[in-house]
């Protein structure tokens, strides 16, 4: 059973991202921020063999397209797919260039979900014991 992501850490990413990068702190919709992190345990509970990248994937589209928060809900849906592998024994090792316009892809529609999982798979690794 995997580790999930806590909607404590979530609001705090997303307070780190903002003070960081600029802009509005706060939650826009707490129903949309409940159901965005409920998404991957309602994947893997219908679909008990989705693996890891498809729940990361998960995460990923639902901040990036849900308007979770005022802002930083591109920059959110990024760093929740790297937290939610690093707790699950994972590491995203993409090029930054190439992480940032993959989730502006998604975010525009120009990429789904499932090609979302297929990068996430292709851009992964174990994370090294030591």
């Amino acid at each position: 059973m995997p580790e999930w992501l806590e909607i404590e850490d979530i609001v705090y990413f997303q307070r780190l991202l903002v003070n960081e990068h600029g802009g509005l702190h706060g939650i826009r919709d707490k129903g949309a921020l409940e159901s965005t992190l409920a998404r991957p345990q309602q994947l893997l509970h219908y679909q008990p063999d989705a693996s890891i990248y498809k729940l990361a994937a998960s995460y990923g589209f639902g901040f990036a397209k849900n308007h979770v928060f005022n802002d930083g809900n591109k920059r959110l849906s990024l760093t929740c797919i790297d937290v939610f592998l690093q707790i699950n024994g994972l590491q995203l090792i993409a090029e930054e260039v190439d992480a940032v316009l993959t989730i502006r892809d998604l975010a525009a529609g120009l990429l789904d979900e499932a090609g979302l999982s297929d990068w996430i798979q292709k851009n992964s690794d174990h994370l090294d014991p030591g």
